[in-house]
């Protein structure tokens, strides 16, 4: 089994701050977090190695869109 070091983790994480998915490092998300209101509403949702990071930011992406279409959806009603 193969084990990566935080330092080469890429992470992608919901901010309650700013109401989306966002994506880093371990030191950049604990940076993010240390400083907002609402550290115990981050939640990480995927690791990845950094030689997978484009896969990364393609799910952060949708991620994204499918979060807007929902609210877009929601004010509708």
């Amino acid at each position: 089994m193969t084990t990566h070091s935080k330092a080469y983790m890429y992470l992608i994480w919901y901010n309650p701050d700013k109401e989306v998915y966002e994506k880093g490092d371990e030191e950049e998300y604990q940076r993010i977090r240390a400083s907002s209101f609402n550290a115990n509403g981050f939640n990480v949702l995927y690791e990845f190695n950094k030689s997978t990071r484009h896969i990364a930011e393609k799910i952060m992406k949708s991620l994204n869109i499918a979060r807007e279409s929902e609210n877009t959806e929601t004010t509708k009603y």
